[in-house]
């Protein structure tokens, strides 16, 4: 009888020690890690084989490496991150999609770039935004403004400046398009060598999630949006 319930103890003891290991989400593996020409970086980021360890997902592969903006984000060409601690870092990414739009000049494919900003983390363009009106062409008594060029795209025209000014002569019928702005194109560059797929995009881990992670949990957003720290499996 002792033998058996000695063996009962062992048995709920070796379930409750697995149970709060995976519990954990493994944190003991989130460590900072090396990534090739990037260096060292850690959490936000993680390896694309242990993806639960951060936010951004980064594949180091030498040659091309790649980064996913966000769990359930787009992965871009990474080409620089700076990390300065877990809530701030840079990185320098390519778009390829607006790249390729660029090269073929698919104009009526041109939209303000978006990301997945969240509760749990949030992004920003520091890269400086080129502004674009396009309004359709059956708008009547549009003046073109001083110093704005436009270009021909299906039904509607895109107006642009090289200085980037905005203006009041556009009706609010006319969408606005921002899109990164290259930094080398010369003053007379039309509209597709005006703009870059390349550009800057800070990443902001909200204090939450921080908090969330150094605790052993992940950072999750509920099907409400609002933030969930996930500290473990139910049943725990």
């Amino acid at each position: 009888m002792a033998s058996v319930y000695l063996f009962v103890i062992f048995v709920l003891s070796h379930l409750l020690v697995h149970s709060a290991t995976e519990g954990n989400l493994n944190h003991a593996n989130c460590t900072p890690f090396y990534c090739g020409k990037f260096g060292s970086i850690g959490f936000p980021f993680a390896k694309s084989t242990n993806s639960s360890c951060g936010l951004l997902t980064v594949d180091c592969d030498e040659t091309t490496p790649m980064i996913q903006v966000g769990r359930e984000g787009r992965s871009y060409n990474a080409i620089n991150i700076s990390q300065s601690n877990t809530s701030y870092a840079t990185i320098r990414i390519k778009d390829q999609v607006l790249q390729e739009h660029l090269n073929l000049r698919r104009c009526s494919l041109l939209g303000t770039l978006t990301f997945p900003n969240s509760p749990v983390v949030s992004f920003e363009i520091t890269t400086p935004n080129q502004t674009l009106f396009k309004c359709k062409r059956t708008l009547i008594n549009l003046t073109l403004p001083r110093n704005f060029k436009n270009t021909s795209c299906n039904d509607y025209n895109i107006y642009y400046s090289h200085s980037n000014h905005t203006s009041p002569s556009f009706p609010p019928e006319c969408s606005i398009i921002q899109l990164p702005k290259s930094g080398t194109s010369p003053d007379d560059a039309d509209l597709y060598a005006l703009l870059t797929a390349d550009f800057n995009l800070e990443v902001h881990v909200s204090l939450d999630c921080i908090s969330c992670h150094n605790r052993g949990g992940q950072c999750q957003n509920s099907r409400g949006g609002e933030f969930n720290c996930a500290t473990g499996k139910k049943g725990m």
